[in-house]
């Protein structure tokens, strides 16, 4: 066991920053660079779409996020324990305060059955702008004859540039054929509609606890390298657009240190998300 922790220790980390690196003044300095990124000079906002499996912990990350902008315990999206979906309505929420140059989708969780949860088709239809805020997720994709929430003529600030998969690291070495068929099915989707995707491995502190102690280790553990190797093998999406985070559902206050991870992912995406507006001029 300690040459186990020797070796940790002594490895080298294989992605930047390393725990020297993390402070707050690096969170100030993510802050500041991803409150700067301008998708375009219209001043348009970037879409992200957030999809995932249910009870991966998508709403705790919206909170999250909104923190940030806030700079307090933000409560925006609905987060707690439940077998079924919390989010039932297609919630789409613009950012503000010290960031306010995206928009962040929360759709209904993923469940297991084809046709159950949220569908491949809506997956589509939500990124183009297709579906109108308020609109409470069916077992069949929308219809577009549903005049009260299919929007036929999107704007462009209706449509989302980004696609942000969400899974628990608890959740690899559980996913099912169905799960993984319905999931390979999107990430193909996105592929050749030509939209980003990056992916947040959720939960890493439980599957890697000494994290809760010193989460500047992140990027440092083999543990969660290999979890992250793992991810990329199953769904078929690069190292680096795979990111780690641990979960904050203890925290009454903003942890700076904490919330690296998660600007680290918001500033690839925003990034990602510009490049799809410029491809798609």
């Amino acid at each position: 066991m300690f040459r186990y922790f020797l070796k940790e220790f002594l490895r080298s980390p294989w992605r930047e920053p390393g725990p020297s690196e993390w402070n707050e003044s690096m969170y100030d300095e993510l802050l500041n660079e991803i409150g700067h990124i301008r998708i375009n000079e219209k001043g348009r906002k970037g879409g992200i779409l957030l999809c995932g499996p249910n009870q991966t912990g998508k709403s705790s990350l919206v909170n999250t996020v909104f923190t940030i902008c806030n700079g307090r315990p933000a409560n925006v999206s609905t987060a707690m324990f439940s077998q079924k979906s919390v989010t039932s309505n297609y919630l789409r929420l613009a950012a503000h305060g010290s960031l306010n140059n995206f928009i962040i989708t929360d759709t209904k969780g993923l469940l297991e059955p084809k046709g159950s949860g949220l569908n491949v088709d809506d997956v589509l239809f939500s990124l183009r702008g297709n579906i109108k805020n308020g609109y409470k997720f069916e077992d069949h994709p929308i219809e577009r004859e549903n005049k009260d929430f299919f929007n036929a003529s999107p704007k462009k600030e209706d449509e989302s540039h980004c696609l942000v998969f969400i899974v628990g690291v608890d959740m690899l070495e559980t996913f099912s054929m169905k799960y993984l068929n319905k999931i390979k099915e999107i990430v193909c989707d996105m592929q050749e509609s030509g939209y980003p995707m990056v992916l947040i491995l959720t939960k890493m502190d439980k599957h890697y606890p000494y994290l809760q102690t010193d989460i500047t280790y992140m990027f440092k553990s083999s543990i969660v390298h290999e979890a992250v190797l793992k991810a990329s093998k199953i769904f078929g999406i690069q190292e680096r657009d795979i990111h780690p985070v641990v979960n904050f559902t203890q925290e009454i206050r903003l942890n700076k240190i904490k919330s690296i991870p998660v600007l680290l992912a918001l500033r690839q995406i925003l990034h990602y998300a510009e490049d799809r507006i410029h491809a798609s001029n």
